[in-house]
């Protein structure tokens, strides 16, 4: 059974893009694959798929925790925000897979309340470089991911402060920062900060989209 799922893409300059990158990992996996574009009233989008993965991109906008912009972030569209926030939620009250990436979770994590770290260089003092490389997490809870310590690649510069309701915090790095969420009362929601998608030879990697697609399967 081949589980069909949809994944949202950037928006700016009035053009639609996702990397390649995504498409040909989830079609290895064994993923059919359709890209959503950022529109507005098609959040009902999931009622079709049978899971959805909110995909990386650059900085969400503060002002969707309440918070005043550093200077020198590269914000997204706000219309990509309200959008995959959308479709989120509404992924939420279906019951529906969602597997967030990079950003995608930090998108989760703001559509339920929660808060980012605009910087993590300038605002968490003993912080390890995530900006780019690779970097070890550990896994805490074995409930969607089998515990253990992972190497993980990293290119990210914001990341998960406060948590928003109903995250369950999952995997942290050396540093504290928060690495995977799921969230409570989800057949499976989980929020990864790194691209599971860039090296299938990695087992975490594999072991993340593989349990998506046994959720997207489970719940057709």
């Amino acid at each position: 059974m081949i589980p069909f799922i949809g994944i949202t893409s950037d928006y700016s300059e009035n053009s639609f893009a996702l990397k390649d990158s995504y498409i040909t990992a989830l079609h290895v996996i064994g993923f059919d694959v359709c890209i959503l574009p950022v529109i507005p009233g098609v959040s009902s989008m999931p009622e079709k798929l049978d899971g959805v993965v909110i995909s990386g991109g650059d900085d969400i906008h503060p002002s969707y925790y309440g918070e005043e912009p550093f200077s020198g972030l590269k914000l997204i569209d706000n219309r990509r925000t309200d959008f995959e926030i959308a479709v989120f939620m509404e992924c939420l009250k279906m019951n529906k897979p969602v597997l967030g990436i990079c950003n995608g979770m930090q998108l989760m994590n703001v559509a339920l309340g929660g808060s980012l770290y605009q910087d993590i260089a300038g605002q968490i003092p003993v912080a390890i470089n995530h900006g780019n490389g690779y970097h070890n997490i550990n896994i805490s809870d074995s409930s969607l991911l089998e515990g253990g310590a992972y190497p993980v690649n990293t290119s990210h510069h914001q990341a998960v402060k406060q948590t928003g309701g109903g995250v369950h915090i999952i995997a942290r790095s050396s540093d504290g920062v928060i690495e995977a969420f799921s969230v409570e009362n989800q057949h499976f929601s989980l929020g990864v900060q790194w691209h599971p998608e860039r090296d299938l030879d990695n087992t975490l990697n594999r072991q993340v989209l593989l349990r998506f697609k046994e959720a997207c399967i489970a719940g057709k």
